[in-house]
């Protein structure tokens, strides 16, 4: 599938069964996920509506059927991080490759610069037996990519000295 036949939409709790669909395969046969069991479609649901109210959640439709999905969601619980993201990225396994993943992830990083998010961190796994790198740039701007260690991934969504704390101006003041 090229990517210019596809499009991304936000994704509402309507869209549970489908992203489910997609995430099944990487609980159940890989380790990509971090869960032992595969989430109920309702709890799937939830998380959509959690992560759209406070972050955001998007699908990746080609024709009709959603064939991706990405989120965010709180990096952690602590008030030091309330500008920090964790992502998640699935794609559809017979859709690999096909800049589905580049597209979503753009997006979500630039409605997440938009809220107000300025780090994002991703676990990115490679592919097994690929020559492929973990980490290709899918950002522009003044957004940075940078990799910390092979599998994990910090993305900076505004240089070091643009980051404020909540009610001071970027430039210090």
């Amino acid at each position: 599938m090229p990517a210019s036949t596809s499009r991304v939409r936000r994704a509402s709790a309507g869209d549970a069964a489908d992203c489910l669909a997609i995430y099944r395969p990487y609980v159940e046969d890989t380790a990509v996920s971090w869960e032992l069991d595969v989430p109920s479609t309702g709890e799937m649901a939830a998380r959509i509506t959690a992560a759209c109210d406070t972050h955001d959640w998007l699908v990746l439709e080609s024709g009709d059927r959603v064939v991706g999905f990405a989120y965010a969601h709180a990096f952690n619980r602590f008030p030091a991080y309330q500008w920090s993201a964790q992502t998640g990225l699935y794609i559809d396994a017979d859709h690999h490759r096909s800049g589905g993943g580049r597209k979503l992830y753009t997006q979500l990083l630039a409605r997440l610069t938009e809220r107000g998010y300025r780090q994002v961190f991703a676990g990115i796994i490679e592919p097994s037996g690929s020559a492929t790198p973990v980490c290709t740039a899918a950002t522009s701007g003044n957004t940075t990519a940078g990799m910390t260690w092979r599998g994990c991934s910090s993305i900076c969504l505004a240089p070091p000295n643009r980051i404020s704390r909540p009610g001071q101006s970027s430039d210090g003041g």
